[in-house]
């Protein structure tokens, strides 16, 4: 039975979700949104000791700061495991990755954070090892498929598990009616209303886990846009 535990991370409490069964014929750990920065670290090493699993990956629902910070901390503790984000967001990580990053939290008054990273870590942020995309499902977890939703971002995805009705969808849609921002680069009004329809069509009872904030359903959330 999959199980999802979430963990609030980083200075904006960012959602990380830990994602696993540990009980099926094909067991898995992965990790959605690793923020934080050494404390992550200690989440995933002590739920990695109680289910008996090392996470196999490392998945980005969107190459913002605030969802990727611990990054460099556990591809050092976890070398095997991948790093998955969408194509368009590859220039996000990798070796000048930083460079990036600072402008854009210059934005919000919080390049520090991308400061305090790198010293800490002593290290750059890792290249992808692989790429997201609409309709994939997850080789190392096969209930989940990518659905692209961009909007907040250029290439934001979600993750849904049809079976189990969950749905990871980062900063896309929150509790309450609540929206991704779209003024920070990639962000596009218009193409995240038409990703929020898209997710809108998923069944009600679909259990949704954003980036940050408590969890819903798609047939709250629905009757919250209907009526707005």
């Amino acid at each position: 039975m999959v199980q999802i535990v979430r963990h609030q991370t980083g200075y904006l409490s960012t959602n990380t979700y830990f994602v696993f069964d540990s009980k099926s014929e094909n067991p898995y750990f992965f990790v959605v949104d690793p923020a934080g920065e050494e404390e992550t670290v200690a989440l995933v090493e002590q739920h990695s000791k109680t289910i008996g699993l090392e996470p196999v990956a490392f998945v980005l629902t969107h190459s913002h700061f605030d969802h990727l910070s611990a990054l460099p901390f556990l591809c050092t503790r976890f070398p095997e495991a991948q790093v998955l984000i969408h194509k368009a967001e590859e220039s996000w990580l990798g070796p000048q990755a930083y460079i990036d990053h600072r402008e854009e939290f210059y934005k919000l008054d919080m390049s520090f954070w991308v400061d305090e990273v790198e010293q800490k870590s002593g290290r750059k942020l890792p290249q992808p090892t692989g790429f997201l995309e609409e309709n994939q499902v997850l080789p190392f977890a096969k209930d989940w498929q990518i659905l692209e939703t961009p909007g907040h971002s250029k290439g934001s995805v979600s993750l849904y598990n049809r079976k189990a009705a969950l749905l990871i969808c980062g900063d896309t849609m929150f509790a309450g009616g609540g929206i991704g921002r779209t003024d920070l680069t990639g962000g596009d009004y218009p193409t995240l209303c038409r990703s929020l329809g898209k997710l809108c069509r998923l069944p009600p009872e679909t259990e949704v886990f954003p980036g940050h904030g408590p969890k819903t359903t798609i047939g709250r959330e629905t009757a919250v846009f209907h009526q707005n």
